[in-house]
């Protein structure tokens, strides 16, 4: 009667091992179906992200017009005449070896203190000294004689606390010379 059972248990297990083999030869089957249904597939592209808009470069033709002993009469002509721009006359000195926006932060200084020395706030003193459109004929006076000097002009953005939104771009002219008198 051992044996019997034994026997019987031995085709039970029999039978459980073929049924075992049946599932796991499916599963291979399914999971290979996966997997070749997997890698047919195209590789997903990722979305292209909508470059980011260039901002409008603007550019300015300054001229200098005339230039005395202590006059200077410049002209500016922006490339986009409706954006906002500051234009100085500083020494050319005190521009010497400067980056672009150590250049900036120079006149930035240069009208600070002037704004202080009227009473002003440095965002009124940009109110009142900013310009859109071409400038023709501005006279600045009170200039050093035989003296280096440089029209600075860059664009400024009066939203964003007048920042600047260009390079500056300048223009170097030497005021006259004193005449000997003989």
């Amino acid at each position: 009667m051992l044996i019997l059972n034994w026997t019987n248990t031995h085709f039970i297990n029999i039978n459980n091992l073929q049924i075992m083999n049946k599932l796991r030869t499916l599963l291979f089957m399914a999971l290979g179906a996966l997997a070749m249904v997997g890698c047919n597939k195209e590789p997903q592209k990722e979305p292209t992200p909508a470059p980011e808009p260039t901002p409008a470069i603007q550019s300015f033709e300054i001229t200098v017009d005339a230039v005395t002993k202590k006059t200077v009469t410049y002209s500016v002509t922006p490339e986009l005449l409706d954006k906002d721009y500051v234009a100085v006359v500083t020494t050319a000195e005190s521009l010497a070896g400067l980056e672009d926006e150590a250049v900036v932060e120079h006149v930035y200084d240069e009208i600070k203190a002037a704004a202080a020395s009227a009473g002003l706030t440095f965002a009124e003193k940009m109110s009142a000294i900013a310009v859109k459109g071409a400038s023709q004929g501005v006279v600045v006076d009170g200039l050093a004689v035989n003296t280096e000097y440089a029209v600075v002009v860059f664009g400024v953005d009066p939203a964003n606390n007048w920042e600047s939104t260009t390079f500056p771009e300048l223009k170097e002219f030497k005021t006259a010379a004193v005449e000997a008198v003989s």
